[in-house]
């Protein structure tokens, strides 16, 4: 009974998946593959502190857990959205209990991981499924005007518990997933652009009044900008309460900055500073940056060849095997290999947004289009990070990187999207 039950889910996996996203998911896990190899099998000069191997076993353990990734995924495929949508709330409840717990065991104060014997997970990346789907049922149930503030609030408050939580880690990089996730939903549920502008304006303040503080600069184009909202909040009357408050907390921001600064790790604050200003820290965090870019210039349009990175061989290139995968990609397959993987990564968005644009179903739209937002947003982080373009945060690349707990999610959420994907027209 369970083999044919069996052999009815593979057939029905077969029929139903989309075949694009499929095929753009296994080309990437394939390439992890390829690509890990080369960084585990190459040899590494020692040049000292620097010169360090990454041990063959980070492939052979990268293949295991592909393999425990595509059951997820497959399970995540033939999961009822029905059953999601109704124990949205439990995940999110145990979640953050999880989440908890890792405060309470980690005596280091610098603790991320819940070890189980043998076996250790993140559970700051299992956050990110029951945000994704206690958000999608909330958006979904909800009504009233999108663009009221109270309708922002309230979504705010379902992410802050488990960005504060994972902040006291601390992970500076995984909370910004939360936000890249809250944000398009947002904007799909109606937001207009413009008050998302003034939404994010507070962010936009932050990373203005810290740069030129911290450069030791005059704070004049901070408060041009402080004037410019201002400007906004005269114009657009139309929500008057909600622009007062953003211009309140713009302005609130001469204050707040400098105390949330100094609540960062020092390394925290050394990776914002180097990225304003690589020079600084050169032996340091701006160093990884600078390293990954020659890599990936290195590699020009054809690259240099399978297994010749030179970088990645004299181990200049950090962390080459997780958050700097995609400089190693540059290196040894040049323009060509970047452009094919940021392809396939902009397919499997593509198709994403098509899945929920079509959907009848609340839910599945807006599941599938955070789950799109959740590796859109990682993506651009990480190729952004590896060309200099943005700081560094510890984001690793989704579906290329080696790593347990971000694989095993990446792949579960990808059998969900195929699952909503397939099952578009359910009510």
């Amino acid at each position: 009974m369970s083999h044919s039950a069996g052999i009815l889910g593979l057939r029905r996996f077969a029929e139903q998946v989309d075949r694009p996203a499929l095929g753009a998911i296994l080309a990437l896990l394939l390439l992890s593959l390829v690509t890990l190899y080369s960084v585990t099998r190459t040899p590494v000069l020692d040049l000292g502190q620097r010169g360090l191997d990454v041990g063959e076993g980070v492939f052979w353990r990268q293949i295991v857990w592909i393999v425990i990734g595509l059951g997820a995924l497959y399970v995540g495929f033939h999961l009822p959205f029905r059953l999601l949508e109704a124990t949205a709330w439990l995940q999110y409840a145990v979640v953050l209990l999880l989440l908890i717990a890792v405060l309470l065991v980690g005596g280091s104060g610098v603790e991320r991981w819940i070890r189980l014997g043998p076996v250790q997970f993140q559970p700051s990346e299992f956050a990110k499924i029951a945000v994704v789907f206690v958000l999608a049922r909330y958006l979904a149930r909800s009504a009233g005007n999108g663009n009221r503030l109270r309708n922002v609030i309230l979504p705010l408050c379902i992410v802050l518990p488990p960005v504060g939580l994972i902040l006291r880690q601390p992970d500076l990089g995984t909370s910004l997933v939360f936000f890249a996730i809250l944000g398009p939903l947002l904007y799909w549920r109606g937001l207009k652009l413009w008050h998302m502008l003034l939404l994010v304006s507070p962010g936009i303040s932050f990373l203005l009044h810290l740069y030129f503080r911290t450069q030791h600069a005059t704070l004049w184009p901070w408060l041009v900008f402080v004037v410019l909202v201002f400007g906004v909040t005269l114009w657009r009357r139309l929500y008057l309460l909600e622009n007062i408050c953003m211009l309140v907390v713009n302005a609130s921001v001469h204050v707040l900055e400098p105390m949330l600064w100094e609540r960062l790790r020092q390394y925290q604050q050394q990776r914002i500073v180097s990225f304003f200003d690589p020079s600084i820290d050169p032996m340091g965090q701006g160093y990884h940056v600078a390293q990954s870019k020659i890599a990936v210039g290195a590699g020009g349009f054809l690259g240099q060849g399978f297994m010749e990175g030179t970088q990645k061989e004299l181990a200049f290139l950090p962390a080459r095997h997780t958050d700097f995968i995609f400089s190693v990609v540059g290196e040894e397959f040049g323009f060509v290999g970047a452009v094919l993987v940021v392809s396939l990564f902009a397919l499997l968005v593509v198709r994403g947004i098509g899945f929920a644009a079509r959907a009848r179903n609340g839910f599945v739209r807006y599941a599938a289009f955070g789950i799109t937002s959740y590796v859109m947003f990682q993506v651009t982080q990480n190729v952004g990070m590896t060309v200099g373009l943005l700081p560094v945060t510890g984001i690793p690349l989704p579906l290329v990187s080696y790593g347990g707990s971000s694989l095993l999610v990446t792949l579960f959420l990808m059998g969900v999207l195929l699952n909503l994907g397939a099952r578009w027209r359910e009510y």
